[in-house]
């Protein structure tokens, strides 16, 4: 009987690791959509920025350390490296 009983208790600590996995990667599923959003609307302010200044404003060129743009660069950057990390933790989590 003791070893049904221990086979019993490997076999639900196997599913509630299981489910803990499985909970994990939904989270950074969720972490990973959410960061790709914010990345994808900085992209699109920055385009914005650049159009307008392009086409309303005539300029030809944009210098890269104005503030407006600098800002927009520094956050899609750090955007871009979360993203990068949360699909690196996910495969590190499939992976095991």
């Amino acid at each position: 009987m003791s070893s049904f009983m221990d086979r019993m208790k490997g076999r639900i600590q196997a599913a509630g690791k299981g489910a803990q996995k499985l909970s994990e990667v939904a989270n950074l599923k969720l972490d990973l959509r959410e960061a790709r959003s914010t990345l994808d609307a900085r992209c699109r302010d920055l385009g914005k920025v650049c159009a307008k200044r392009f086409l309303d404003d005539g300029e030809e060129r944009l210098p890269r350390d104005e503030p407006a743009i600098r800002t927009l660069l520094d956050e899609i950057e750090r955007k871009r490296k979360r993203v990068q990390g949360i699909e690196a933790e996910l495969e590190q989590l499939k992976e095991n």
